[in-house]
């Protein structure tokens, strides 16, 4: 019986020999858009080149159990059909269809792969992370800085927590020594972070962190300074509790937090919280959650109520005059208003008048400054009159007066002594004044003539008693000679 050998094998001996396989082979149809055509009923014989160049049939990916006759005929991919009854057709006719390698036609349309991204868009997304790199790469490798106070050190230890921190400076700051009343911000560029677990936080995660931050990223690309394009990680402690004076007992269900955060974290029932909007609210926790609302009466905190102190020296009773006399002519003979500024000058230790440019009404005032006062100079009093009227601050005074200064007013010029009206601004919140707490009423600004003295007789003050003292075990009275 003859051996039948499969062409297949030799194919593959062949390329496994490097031998040339398609040196004299012509290339008529591309092999990537191989000629498919339906199988005819009966094979169909054609003139094959010689049989040592075993051409490569293609068969369907997955064949199926249809009848022979519906099954996708072989498709020529660089050569016609071998020639029927050649050793070729025989072998293919017995080699099963599952042992035989098969070529997959490539699809009418591929989709394109979902996972991958454009080469350009991701070629663009790898430059702006090396160029983001390439901003912080001196920002990185800087160490972050211990700051409390006017002293700063470099923080060596990549590992150390805060909780390290506090414990490492203690000993030089020992209002760091109760780490309940310390708390931690890191503050780096543009952003600031605050510390919610001093005792597990690393210093550089939280660096790290806000290296990858944006808000960092974009205030390093936007800084125009050197100081700004090379932040420094500064990491602060302060103090959010101190205790001065008289302390102030909380029940042992209550706690004053700073923060909300804070308050959070508390196991206390009630928990009192300053605000921005400037009132004290409470946080009451129940099963059901938290609770936060303002609260009206705090009895363990003192009674506060507005007032005002002055540091400087009182105002001397001249320069009121000064400025009375100088309101009372513009009253008699413009029946107008205006404006001063009493100054006080801290390189000569005195008070100064200065009247700015204005434009004067009836009934009002419109100043301009010039330039600003020289450093020295302390901007103690705004001052102006209200002719004949009462001495009452208007509304339109007070959407004017709102910096942290002393105003007054001087009305009823018409009288024979003008009524002063005087309050503090705090931030645009009124405080009333009393006249004699900033003017120096009861000095001697002009002394009286040294004449009206000499008319003067006092009664003489009487005499002490003597008293007895005891000297050299004998009994003297003072004023005696010994």
């Amino acid at each position: 019986m003859r051996e039948i050998t499969n062409p297949l094998n030799d194919f593959l001996e062949m390329e496994e020999n490097d031998e040339e396989l398609f040196t004299e082979f012509p290339f008529d149809t591309p092999p990537t858009q191989p000629a498919v055509q339906s199988a005819p009923a009966q094979p169909q014989t054609a003139a094959v080149p010689p049989a040592a160049q075993a051409p490569v049939v293609q068969m369907p990916a997955q064949p199926t159990q249809a009848a022979p006759q519906q099954m996708a005929a072989p498709v020529q991919n660089t050569a016609p059909t071998p020639a029927q009854g050649s050793l070729f057709e025989e072998a293919v006719a017995k080699t099963p269809i599952a042992q035989m390698p098969v070529t997959p036609a490539p699809a009418a349309h591929a989709p394109a792969a979902t996972d991958e991204l454009d080469p350009l868009t991701a070629a663009l997304a790898k430059a702006k992370e090396q160029t983001d790199s390439r901003l912080i790469a001196g920002c990185v490798s800087r160490d972050a800085v211990f700051s409390y106070g006017k002293a700063k050190d470099p923080i060596t230890d990549h590992e150390c927590t805060f909780e390290d921190l506090r414990t490492k400076y203690e000993s030089d700051f020992p209002e760091l020594s109760e780490s309940k009343r310390v708390s931690w911000t890191v503050t780096y560029g543009k952003e600031s972070k605050s510390i919610h677990d001093p005792g597990s936080d690393k210093v550089y995660a939280i660096k790290a962190e806000i290296e990858r931050s944006k808000k960092f990223l974009e205030g390093i690309r936007q800084a125009k300074t050197d100081l700004d394009k090379n932040p420094e990680c500064i990491v602060k402690p302060y103090i959010k509790a101190q205790s001065k004076g008289e302390v102030i007992p909380l029940s042992s269900y209550k706690e004053f937090c700073s923060t909300e955060d804070e308050a959070h974290q508390s196991s206390k029932a009630i928990v009192i919280l300053p605000s921005s909007d400037g009132r004290i609210y409470q946080m009451r926790r129940t099963p059901v959650g938290s609770f936060v609302a303002q609260t009206d009466h705090l009895p363990e905190f003192p009674h506060i109520t507005p007032s005002f102190r002055l540091s400087l020296p009182k105002i001397p009773m001249n320069i009121l005059l000064y400025i009375w006399d100088f309101f009372a002519e513009l009253s008699e003979k413009y029946k107008s208003e205006a404006l001063v500024h009493i100054l006080y000058d801290t390189e000569s230790g005195e008070y100064i008048v200065s009247v700015p440019k204005q434009r004067l009404t009836h009934t009002s005032v419109d100043s301009v400054m010039e330039e600003e006062y020289p450093e020295h100079i302390i901007h103690v009093m705004d001052m102006h009159s209200h002719n004949t009227m009462p001495a009452e601050f208007s509304l339109v005074d007070d959407a004017d007066e709102k910096p942290t200064r002393l105003y007054a007013v001087m009305g009823r010029l018409d009288k024979a002594f003008p009524d002063i009206a005087v309050r503090a601004s705090c931030g645009g919140k009124f405080i009333p004044v009393e006249p004699t707490e900033v003017f120096d009423t009861k000095s001697t600004s002009f002394s009286h003539p040294e004449g009206w003295d000499r008319q003067i007789q006092l009664p003489k003050p009487a005499k002490a008693p003597m008293l007895p003292v005891l000297k050299r075990h004998k009994l003297f009275r003072i004023g005696e000679k010994i």
